[in-house]
């Protein structure tokens, strides 16, 4: 292993002991061999790993240990079964107060006839269209049969004439 790739796992795994046998020996053997790694190994432990060495783990306080434990013994005590928790949850399935059901039925009332009108109102447009085709060409038949008026509505132009 080159010096760069040494003194990356000295400031990371070698020096935490999180390194694994074979990467320990073969930074140990580096160390053996290479003054400035040595050097900067020594430095490394000195100023990085020997501060934190004879430091003191910080304790929570009791209270906050007693809290903890009140607050599992609860969680645990209000432990439901799962048929219980599944009926919870289907309560939103039950029926909602009467004012909720009412505003369903007028909202449902009004898209169904809102939808029935529309039907109708089509259907009229489509009678009404075809009652117009129909006159329309009834009117075109009465004029090329008879080549008279005999009551029936004259083609206005020229063209309107030529082609009908």
């Amino acid at each position: 292993m080159n010096c760069e790739r040494i003194r990356k796992l000295l400031l990371t795994d070698y020096l935490d002991k999180e390194a694994g046998a074979k990467v320990k020996l073969q930074v140990e053997e580096h160390l053996r061999a290479c003054v400035e790694c040595r050097r900067f190994e020594q430095e490394v432990r000195q100023d990085a790993v020997l501060p934190f060495k004879n430091a003191v783990k910080p304790q929570a306080p009791d209270a906050v240990w007693a809290n903890i434990r009140e607050r599992i013994s609860r969680r645990q005590s209000r432990r439901v079964s799962l048929l219980d928790l599944i009926a919870e949850k289907l309560k939103v399935f039950t029926l909602p107060k009467p004012a909720i059901v009412f505003a369903s039925a007028v909202a449902v009332f009004l898209i169904v006839s809102g939808a029935i009108w529309k039907y109708k109102e089509d259907k009229n447009q489509v009678r009404d269209y075809f009652a117009e085709q129909i006159d329309f060409y009834a009117m075109l038949g009465n004029g090329a049969e008879n080549n008279s008026n005999n009551g029936a509505q004259t083609l206005g132009t020229y063209i309107e004439k030529y082609f009908f």
